[in-house]
């Protein structure tokens, strides 16, 4: 991510920036935040991709939403410069990773532990 927006839900662009795809209030339980692997890298458990921006609503904030924002009110509320800068597929499931925290770890392409 460029920056701290883990805790922000993202939605997907095409080249314009026009949005292609975004989750339902209802998509996002308490399981849909990404894990924070340090060294700067997120287990995402949603589908994020190179082509995703973060807006400025919480997945708090989000799921308790009776409906959908429309498209217009969510290019409205991305933050600008808020994206996802780098994606890896990992060699396993995300249930595999999630319960092995320290393998989905190893498989980073650079993991560098806190000093």
């Amino acid at each position: 991510m460029s920056g701290p927006y883990a805790d922000n839900v993202p939605v997907n662009v095409n080249a314009a920036g026009k949005i292609v795809s975004y989750p339902a209030p209802s998509d996002l339980g308490p399981g849909s935040t990404p894990v924070d692997l340090g060294g700067g890298w997120w287990l995402d458990r949603r589908g994020v991709s190179t082509n995703s921006v973060f807006t400025r609503y919480t997945y708090n904030e989000y799921r308790t939403l009776t409906a959908a924002p429309s498209p217009d009110e969510l290019e409205a509320a991305i933050i600008p410069g808020a994206k996802v800068t780098e994606a890896v597929a990992l060699p396993m499931t995300l249930s595999e990773a999630e319960a092995d925290l320290p393998a989905a770890r190893a498989s980073l392409p650079v993991y560098r532990l806190p000093r």
